[in-house]
């Protein structure tokens, strides 16, 4: 239980961290770099421990995919945080394992239950009360689209495990996170913003939930039924963020972003039981 706990600790600070971030207007793009660079570091000297290293072409190209998606998702989320506070984008981003639910009904034929076909009525009910009239059309679409591609980045988990070895999981986020750090280094060539020691700082600390994160789900995972474990740190993540949230930041809860919250934790809890 404390794997779970500490899991569920290191996913929600590091929404509060880039709250933080934003509203210190530090350069986005940066922190970004140097957190993926910094976890890129730490994993090479644990895989070059542990001997890990094999050439595979798929694994190669299945990192360099998802590589983008955690880049193409990290830089959403943040802009998004910094416009519409750290509830929604957290929502969105958990919500999305309705994606990996249904792809695994559609490729690998995994069953369809009743549970499931609710728990997916609920996620479009959740992305419809996510939608604000005051809000531009970008930051709506923004919000899908890092639904989307959060999703397909956790299938890629699943496809991983149908296709690799486990023992090469660590491999796998080494250079997925490499991957990472590269496209955000390109496209920091193009962002135009002041970068300087803060980025450094601000991006060495966000490493350090964003490994532990991962680190701890799978030592979670060793001890504690996956049924479990998904179901209570999805759920825990976005209510702890939104409490804190609310606490440190005064981000404001009314209306249908209550509703979001609720029918987001709804679609949760259906789509993790409905086996």
């Amino acid at each position: 239980m404390i794997y779970l706990i500490l899991s569920i600790l290191s996913s929600s600070s590091m929404a509060l961290l880039i709250k933080y971030n934003e509203n210190r207007k530090l350069n986005r793009v940066s922190i970004m770099l140097y957190n993926y660079i910094i976890i890129s570091i730490v994993l090479l000297f644990v895989n070059i421990h542990k001997g890990l290293f094999v050439f595979n072409q798929k694994l190669i190209l299945l990192s360099l995919i998802v590589g983008f998606l955690f880049a193409f998702n990290f830089f959403i989320y943040m802009k998004l945080i910094n416009h519409s506070g750290i509830s929604l984008p957290t929502l969105a981003m958990r919500i999305s394992l309705v994606i990996p639910v249904t792809l695994s009904i559609v490729f690998y034929r995994e069953n369809i239950t009743i549970l499931r076909i609710l728990g997916i009525l609920t996620a479009i009910i959740t992305i419809v009360l996510m939608h604000n009239q005051k809000s531009k059309k970008l930051y709506i679409y923004m919000l899908i689209v890092l639904f989307v591609a959060a999703g397909i980045a956790d299938f890629s988990m699943k496809y991983f495990e149908r296709n690799f070895d486990l023992k090469y999981q660590l491999l796998y986020m080494n250079m997925l996170f490499f991957s990472a750090a590269v496209f955000v280094f390109i496209f920091s060539l193009f962002y135009k913003k002041a970068s300087g020691k803060y980025e450094v700082i601000n991006g060495a600390v966000l490493a350090i939930p964003n490994m532990f994160a991962t680190f701890f789900l799978i030592l979670a995972l060793k001890y504690t039924d996956a049924i479990v474990v998904f179901p209570l740190i999805n759920i825990s993540v976005i209510i702890f963020s939104s409490i804190l949230s609310y606490i440190i930041f005064k981000e404001s809860f009314r209306g249908k972003k209550i509703f979001a919250l609720i029918t987001g934790i709804i679609t949760i809890i259906l789509l993790s039981i409905g086996k």
